[in-house]
């Protein structure tokens, strides 16, 4: 519970040091002490002025990491920490949910932004895409194009993609080599994907008697082997 007592998070390390450290650096040691110190108050305005120079990535990076549940917006203007463990309850929530929405839905439709998506959502999308298709690396082209479909404004989705997965990377959700475009999750998913299969299975056995549901569904040797036709079918759209 957040008090107006509780002592302000700082940055002082950094205070004599602006326009010298970079960016990532800063973020990335503002997420390490946070995650140690598990603040009541951080305050972003206070850490912008101390830190000059990266006030708009520590806005995006907190605006990010409160979608996900890590920070808890207490008003006029401060957060506190609550920490990366909901992050992944967050997106175990969404993936399983896509997953159900599977059943019936194409891959763009699952996977459709919203016109002016939020940074969350475009990194929640690009993660949750691994385990989905249950792939190691990703394209960000390709990525673009598929989050892209029905969007008017495409250059935007890509713009903001690499924003996302620049901050996604400083916080250790994901990696890359520089100019290879390739991107691999750090992120363990191991857990929401068994319980994705369980999910799976358990409807097709509710299922598997009633002639409407194998009229309109894929046989069980085709559902085990969905991880193929999800790929050919994320190639095939995604395809320049």
């Amino acid at each position: 519970m957040y008090s107006d007592d509780d002592e302000e998070f700082t940055l002082s390390s950094f205070s004599k040091r602006k326009n010298v450290t970079p960016v990532s650096s800063v973020l990335k040691e503002v997420i390490q002490k946070c995650e140690r110190q598990k603040p009541k108050q951080i305050n972003i305005m206070s850490l912008s002025v101390q830190h000059q120079g990266n006030h708009r990535r520590l806005y995006e990076l907190f605006n990010l990491l409160t979608y996900f549940g890590v920070t808890i917006n207490n008003g006029r203007g401060k957060l506190s920490w609550f920490g990366f463990s909901s992050l992944l309850n967050h997106i175990e929530n969404t993936y399983l949910q896509l997953e159900s929405k599977s059943n019936s839905a194409t891959i763009q439709n699952i996977f459709q932004l919203e016109t002016s998506p939020h940074l969350g959502q475009i990194a929640e999308y690009f993660m949750i895409l691994y385990p989905f298709l249950n792939v190691n690396l990703l394209n960000i082209k390709s990525v673009s194009t598929l989050f892209s479909y029905g969007v008017p404004d495409k250059k935007q989705i890509e713009r903001r993609m690499y924003l996302a997965l620049s901050l996604l990377e400083t916080i250790g959700c994901i990696k890359h080599k520089p100019r290879s475009g390739q991107y691999k999750l750090v992120l363990d998913v191991s857990g929401m994907v068994l319980k994705a299969k369980a999910s799976r299975d358990g409807a097709y056995c509710s299922h598997m008697l009633s002639i409407d549901y194998l009229l309109n569904h894929p046989s069980k040797s085709a559902i085990n082997d969905i991880y193929a036709q999800r790929q050919f079918e994320f190639e095939r759209l995604t395809k320049v």
